[in-house]
């Protein structure tokens, strides 16, 4: 249809949905969830350590997620299992050019390392594949922690919400103008949030061995196929790259 696929018409329909239902909401309330979504991003990243720490997540979690990890690495098993070098790591990294996610990841791998090293976790790198796959298992287990930190705090934020909102009354003073800054402001929520979700897992399928005909696969098929993606994927690197300098 026009060069355009099925996740095309997917982002296309969330799109319009944002609209729709930010001119519907109106401007004020689209504002306040908004800011509940960053109050709330902001909170679980300065409470992130001490939920891993208090919870002992990467205790219970790291071997297995490095274990799985270290399964999907793109690299050759002759690279996962080269002896821990920097020679080997060079090589390693060349697997991961042109990704944004990797990029950073790759930037700093040395950090992350001497990170664990200085909370007193014990981890020998025998073979490159080992040192990578606990790179990766420790981004992967911060972002998953981060996402159930973030739902738990805008949960909250949204109950706090409904309750001002009803409080103060604003659902009955919606007028046109509203309704049109709540159409654009939807609209520019749902391209930002679209941008972020696309392009983190269309980096993360790209590192990735998958195997043909599977549900993954098929989604990657149509990430790399659709049109609309590279746009997004450049709001997506623009987030990553600027979000980095904020930590």
């Amino acid at each position: 249809m026009f060069g355009y696929n099925a996740l095309d018409v997917g982002i296309i329909i969330v799109v319009i949905f944002g609209a729709l239902y930010g001119s519907y909401r109106g401007f004020v309330v689209s504002l306040l969830s908004f800011a509940g979504k960053i109050l709330s991003a902001i909170l679980a990243i300065n409470f992130l350590e001490k939920f891993i720490s208090v919870f002992k997540i990467k205790e219970l979690f790291m071997k297995g997620v490095v274990d799985i990890v270290k399964d999907y690495l793109p690299m050759s098993d002759e690279i996962k299992n080269m002896k821990f070098s920097e020679e080997g790591v060079n090589i390693a990294g060349s697997s991961f050019e042109n990704n944004a996610f990797a990029k950073i990841m790759g930037e700093n791998i040395s950090r992350e390392i001497k990170h664990l090293a200085e909370a007193g976790e014990q981890f020998s790198f025998e073979t490159v594949g080992d040192m990578m796959g606990l790179i990766v298992a420790n981004y992967i287990i911060n972002i998953v922690s981060f996402i159930i930190l973030f739902l738990l705090f805008l949960l909250g934020f949204s109950l706090l919400k409904a309750v001002l909102v009803k409080i103060i009354g604003l659902s009955d003073i919606v007028t046109g103008v509203d309704k049109f800054l709540g159409l654009l402001f939807g609209t520019g929520v749902n391209v930002f949030l679209l941008a972020f979700v696309l392009g983190f897992s269309y980096d993360i399928l790209n590192l990735m061995v998958l195997e043909d005909g599977g549900l993954l696969s098929k989604y990657r098929y149509l990430l790399n196929e659709s049109t609309l993606q590279s746009y997004f994927y450049n709001v997506y690197s623009l987030i990553i790259s600027e979000g980095t300098k904020l930590l």
